[in-house]
């Protein structure tokens, strides 16, 4: 068995930092599913865009830097950069991103206090009294209707009775 020669190394240095690069790409994937939880179809769908992309880049890297050879030590490397991210920049960037959204959403939280929350508060209470005093007329004008209906029947009651019920 040879062993790796110069050319080989590079591809190996190489698809390191291809699988290294996919952990960032795949970075993006983590950032948005822990900024806003999805449901799995969703998910299906992210992993769909994630491992696409990837096999494509994968696959070009291959012709482009083996001559369409698919080696084991690139595809070896290309593992080794992607658990050489997760376990290093990953779980740094990981723990900012918890951080950054924590602020974020604490952020967003006071502007809703000061800004949105006084707002739907007026409007409640607006559209409450709107709606009580359109209700109140409303119970008046059904009252007024059927009073006046039941004049008309008092009416026609008396009218057959004059008549004799015929």
């Amino acid at each position: 068995m040879e062993g790796l020669n110069a050319q080989d190394t590079a591809l190996l240095l190489d698809s390191i930092l291809l699988g290294f690069c996919f952990g960032l790409y795949y970075e993006v994937f983590r950032f948005i599913r822990l900024a806003v939880p999805h449901c799995r179809w969703i998910v299906f769908l992210e992993d769909l865009f994630f491992f696409l992309p990837i096999t494509l880049i994968f696959i070009l890297f291959t012709f482009a830097f083996s001559d369409g050879t698919l080696r084991w030590f690139s595809f070896f490397g290309v593992w080794a950069g992607f658990f050489l991210y997760l376990g290093t920049l990953g779980k740094i960037l990981f723990y900012f991103a918890e951080r950054i959204l924590a602020l974020i959403r604490r952020f967003l939280l006071f502007l809703y206090r000061i800004t949105l929350k006084p707002v739907f508060f007026v409007i409640k209470k607006v559209t409450i009294t709107l709606f009580t005093k359109y209700k109140k007329q409303v119970i008046i004008k059904k009252q007024k209707a059927l009073r006046a209906r039941l004049i008309k029947q008092k009416i026609t009651l008396i009218r057959q009775a004059e008549k004799g019920f015929c």
